[in-house]
């Protein structure tokens, strides 16, 4: 397995965890993070969301399929500024930057071993 798909492989994990947390503990997560408890079922259905790109993020990794592992730096980034705008637009609690965070820290730790791997594979 290549570092670029490790370090998806790593965030897929993080990814089924959250989603899990969410799916089956939504108030312990929600309260770990400041967060209201949820008065609907709508966080069980991102915490099952989170799981399935969690799975999908696995088996790119473990095939490192490297057109999928470079296009998940992009939407983490995504992800983690539709977070930000959510917190600006003050729609969501700063709290939730702890999530845009992870997704950025993943995305730049992908992006740096793709990087890497490149210019290896240059150098050879």
């Amino acid at each position: 397995m290549s570092t670029s798909a490790k370090s998806l492989f790593v965030f897929g994990i993080y990814a089924v965890a959250a989603g899990v947390g969410l799916l089956l503990m939504p108030a312990l997560v929600l309260g770990t993070l400041g967060f209201p408890p949820a008065q609907d079922g709508w966080v069980r259905v991102v915490g099952a969301l989170a799981i399935a790109v969690g799975a999908y993020h696995i088996v790119g990794a473990r095939n490192d399929l490297a057109p999928y592992i470079r296009a998940t730096v992009w939407g983490r980034i995504g992800f983690a500024v539709l977070l930000g705008g959510l917190v600006i637009a003050s729609v969501m609690p700063r709290s939730l930057l702890v999530f845009a965070a992870i997704d950025v820290a993943g995305a730049v730790w992908t992006a740096v071993a793709l990087r890497q791997a490149t210019v290896t594979a240059s150098a050879a």
